[in-house]
């Protein structure tokens, strides 16, 4: 048998503990990095330029929306494929895209107030 003494397990449990604080950071910045990104899809339009040529934007200062998408199709799966097919581009690995499944705590939150 492989006995340790306290002062092993204790370190053992002190280096588990800050592995297991340090995900949690990772977690919430990746968290964050998701709302931000969530954010930024939800208010980006498809709009055209007196060129003809189709791009990404937000709507006016004013907070008008476009007068139409000039994009057929969701503009949020655009910028998805958009932004998948310069990471390939780049180099970058692209995972494939994962429908968001709400968080049962979230959900659970919203319903009590």
């Amino acid at each position: 048998m492989n006995f340790r003494t306290e002062a092993q397990l204790r370190q053992e449990l002190a280096d588990a503990w800050g592995q297991m604080l340090a995900e949690r950071e990772g977690i919430a910045r990746l968290r964050k990095d998701a709302e931000r990104y969530n954010w930024l899809q939800r208010r980006t339009c498809g709009l055209r330029d007196n060129s003809g040529r189709q791009y990404f934007g937000f709507p006016s200062m004013f907070g008008l929306p476009p007068v139409g998408n000039v994009m057929m199709g969701s503009v949020g799966q655009h910028l998805d494929a958009a932004i998948d097919a310069q990471m390939v581009a780049d180099g970058a690995v692209v995972l494939p895209n994962v429908e968001a499944k709400p968080d049962a705590k979230a959900a659970g939150r919203s319903g009590s107030a």
